[in-house]
């Protein structure tokens, strides 16, 4: 499935966008939304993800005059309420930064689970990729904060970069393998993870051939929300002529498959 980012419109050609989707983000911190058109527009049939990046609210013209930590606090008070009022308008997911304060978190982790909405836990890592063990460790914090689902998106400047992100897919059914139950939680559509930039382009792509149980895009080019980000015509038509394992994924699995390929 690809879920397609919505930023930068109005209600009305955001519905208008809604027409070309199966799945979308809605970009609650850039797109200029009433409470009554939030509520409004979360009621659609499709699956909508809730985000509101504090850091994007921090950065607003109207918060420069605050000190940082009154921009934050501000700015999280903001987000929290714009996504309760999503999750309890029926979004389908809510998307929460790792970074969010915990309190915050939590708050929106109820309002989630008593409204039946999936409740992502994301890190975005803008500059680079880290070791996988650290990767490891993000995606352990995220489960332990209450993820339903964990989302991780670094910026690859190399293949090798983009391996060490595929490789999280492997692990999650290793753990599950393993008996641990809350990673392993993850092998089952419960982890989107792939790279940002143009190294990891295609890890956009074959993520979903690792197991994430769908990709973001952008409806074209101008509205691409991150480095590398294909556009959702782009992305539909790839998969359509898909036929089959790239052979770098199938390369993976027989390396990190210790002896059994399914």
């Amino acid at each position: 499935m690809i879920c397609t980012t919505i930023q930068n419109r109005n209600i009305e050609q955001i519905y208008e966008a809604l027409e070309q989707c199966e799945m979308a983000e809605i970009r609650l911190d850039r797109c200029g939304l009433t409470a009554r058109e939030t509520e409004e527009l979360f009621t659609v049939d499709i699956p909508l993800v809730a985000t509101c990046r504090i850091s994007e609210i921090a950065a607003e013209p109207s918060f420069k005059d605050l000190t940082e930590q009154s921009r934050e606090i501000k700015a999280m008070q903001i987000a929290e309420k714009r996504l309760i009022r999503a999750i309890e308008a029926g979004a389908r997911y809510v998307d929460v930064e790792i970074e969010a304060q915990k309190q915050m978190s939590k708050r929106v982790r109820q309002a989630a689970h008593e409204n039946g909405t999936v409740f992502i836990r994301s890190y975005h890592d803008f500059e680079g990729t880290d070791s996988l063990e650290a990767l490891k460790a993000i995606v352990e914090k995220c489960v332990y904060h209450g993820a339903d689902m964990v989302k991780i998106v670094t910026t690859a400047h190399s293949e090798a970069d983009v391996e060490k992100v595929m490789a999280l897919y492997s692990w999650c059914r290793e753990e599950r393998e393993s008996g641990n139950e809350k990673i392993g939680a993850l092998a089952d559509g419960g982890l989107v993870a792939f790279c940002m930039g143009e190294a990891g382009r295609q890890s956009r792509y074959d993520c979903l051939r690792y197991g994430a149980p769908y990709t973001y895009a952008a409806l074209n080019e101008d509205e691409a929300a991150a480095p590398g980000q294909w556009q959702t015509a782009e992305m539909q038509n790839r998969i359509k002529t898909f036929t089959g394992f790239p052979a770098q994924i199938i390369q993976h699995e027989i390396d990190h498959c210790n002896g059994v390929l399914i």
